[in-house]
């Protein structure tokens, strides 16, 4: 699968793999700041992984291309930084942070959880695989659904 993901997202060709290994993924964001000195934290390093579905490639790819063009973009170290956190805060805490509203009843209630899956989860599941795919966002979602709007004024 994880092969497949890389084709389909064109890191297939001319990309060798030394060591592949799992880990503990991070479902929290690290807080500011992502860069310090000369050093970028991308992907699961920054804590950038989906907090309903430990997803983590989409936002690995995406802080990775924002930190890229901070970096073509910038002309010190300070300025990259100020566009790296431009940059990530738009595309990447924004969606986290409404992932991670949405995500609070499945974890902390066993009951909700239960509920939700019994009766919508095949549905549920299958929406799941837009935001996987980076093709849905949290934000639009939560823009367009009632039941999840009523869910932030309340969480929020």
């Amino acid at each position: 699968l994880f092969d497949t993901y890389k084709e389909m997202v064109g890191l297939a060709e001319g990309y060798t793999e030394r060591n592949r290994k799992g880990f503990i993924i991070p479902i929290k964001p690290r807080k500011p700041p992502y860069m310090k000195q000369r050093i970028m934290l991308v992907g699961d390093a920054a804590g950038f992984a989906d907090p309903i579905t430990a997803e983590g490639f989409t936002y690995a790819l995406k802080s990775g291309l924002e930190a890229g063009k901070a970096m073509v973009a910038g002309k010190n170290p300070e300025e990259i930084s100020s566009l790296y956190h431009a940059g990530i805060d738009e595309d990447i805490n924004q969606e986290l942070n409404i992932a991670a509203k949405i995500s609070k009843p499945f974890y902390f209630s066993k009951t909700i959880r239960k509920v939700v899956f019994k009766r919508y989860g095949e549905r549920l599941c299958h929406s799941m695989v837009g935001f996987l795919e980076g093709k849905r966002s949290y934000r639009l979602a939560a823009k367009n659904n009632s039941l999840i709007l009523k869910f932030f004024k309340g969480a929020a």
